[in-house]
Formats: structure tokens, sequence, C-alpha cells
């Protein structure tokens, strides 16, 4: 009931042209929607928000629903429809303005095309997240149904300190197309194990860890180019601190952690 009456009152500020109080409501269901898998509703709400998010010249709400879009969960979205939003995702990241939304009222189409050359003029450093190294926003993926599926695990549930530590990362493309990507980075509970679980596209095998008196590669070789539905494999070592004693090494949320002994 309480979903129903926002998404009518975010459609009469759609329709009354109030698009980003429309956006703000739309946004406020869509979690609910995630969570109860109710893809038949999360479908038309996502296309009406990155409608909203386009007529604002709203980028990163423009690149956070079009992710989501073109994914695997939002049903009755065709190949060439989530190629589009993809296509204008890379625009928008690259710094150039998206080509319009469909079924959008011309006069608000006319003031997206305005706004989103005024963004573009007067702050290309935020519209350009590839060119600098600081501009860049983190989206919250557990709590979407993401373009790309990651799964992880330890190899083993206990180590000894001093030893290593062997995780695999498994990821999974669920894009109308191949997508490659730059880094992919592991995130602990304890920080000092990050710097060791970091892969560039390209990179070779790293060897900086000494077990048993020889170099063990902390990281497989990696290329980072996903082909749509097959599953990607990396394999990330790192040792045991001893402070990590009688201590569980977790990943994330959802991976099995490592108890260090």
């Amino acid at each position: 009931m309480r979903q129903s009456l926002l998404v009518e009152m975010a459609n009469e500020y759609f329709s009354a042209g109030d698009f980003s109080k429309a956006l703000t409501l739309f946004q406020r269901v869509l979690w609910d929607y995630r969570k109860e898998h109710w893809w038949q509703f999360l479908t038309p709400t996502l296309t009406t928000a990155l409608k909203c998010a386009y007529l604002t010249a709203d980028w990163q709400q423009y690149v956070t629903v079009g992710l989501e879009l073109a994914g695997k969960q939002p049903i009755g979205i065709s190949d060439e429809e989530r190629t589009r939003i993809l296509m204008n995702m890379i625009r928008v990241i690259s710094g150039d303005p998206p080509e319009p939304e469909s079924n959008c009222e011309s006069r608000a189409m006319d003031e997206a095309v305005r706004l989103w050359q005024e963004a573009a003029r007067k702050e290309p450093d935020q519209m350009d997240m590839q060119q600098s190294g600081e501009k860049f926003f983190v989206i919250p993926m557990k709590e979407m149904a993401g373009l790309v599926q990651c799964k992880a695990h330890f190899s083993q549930l206990a180590v000894k300190a001093d030893s290593p530590v062997v995780l695999t990362v498994h990821l999974r493309s669920t894009a109308p197309f191949p997508i490659r990507f730059s880094k992919l980075s592991v995130f602990f509970n304890n920080e000092i194990y990050n710097q060791h679980c970091v892969i560039a596209d390209g990179q070779s095998a790293v060897q900086d860890l000494s077990v048993g008196g020889s170099e063990v590669p902390a990281v497989s070789s990696a290329d980072l180019y996903l082909v749509p539905g097959k599953v990607s494999n990396y394999t990330l070592m790192f040792l045991a601190l001893p402070e990590d004693v009688n201590k569980q090494v977790e990943v994330g949320t959802d991976v099995q952690g490592v108890v260090i002994a």
C-alpha cells in the first residue's frame, strides 16, 4: 500500500514536470521492490527513474539507475535497449551528454539537452571520471540487482599466522555485450590486507610473498574482460598476520571468513 502511494505521487510529480521530486520518491520504493524481488514492479519504476535522471541531468543517478536496468533482473528489457542504456552510460562517464530518452515531453527534452550541455561546460572534471583519479562515486551494489554477479571464497576455513591465505573471486557479467574493467579490488575487515588484493587489467602475477624460502605469486595473472554469461575466476593470496590470531578475517558481508590460528 505504501509503495503504491509513493509511486502514484512520483508519477504525479513526473506528469507535472517536477522530475527531481519524482526521482526522489521512485528511489524510496526501489529498495522495497529489490528486497521483495518484485521484478515486475521494479522494471517500470527504474525506466521512469532513468527518464527523471536524464531530464534533470543527474549524471550520478543516471549511471546508477542505468547500471541496474542493463542487468539481469529487470524483466521485459530487450538486449537492444540494454545496449542503448549501457552506451549512454559510457557517454556520461566519458563526459558527453547521453542520447535522449524516449517518450518524454518535447519541452522537457529541450531543457534536458540544455542542462546536460551546461553541466559538461561548467564542470567537465566532474563529468569525466576516467581522466580524474579523484573524481568518482560509489554505487552500493548490495542493494541493487547488479550488472555483474560476484562471489568469493577462501580455500581454507582456518590458517596459521604467517601462512598464505588464498581467496578466489568469481565474476559473471549479465551485460548484453562484453565489458572490460580496469581494476578489481577486495576489501577486508582488516584494511592491511586490502593492498595485497588489487588486480589491474592485464597485469602479470606479482611475486611478493616469501613462503618456505620461495616466492609465491600474490595475484594470478588477470584479464578483466568479462564475456556475458561466462564465469571468470581470479585467485589472490596474502600472508595471515600474527595480530589476527584467534580472529576472523572477512570479505564484505556475504563471504565465509577465515580464522587465523
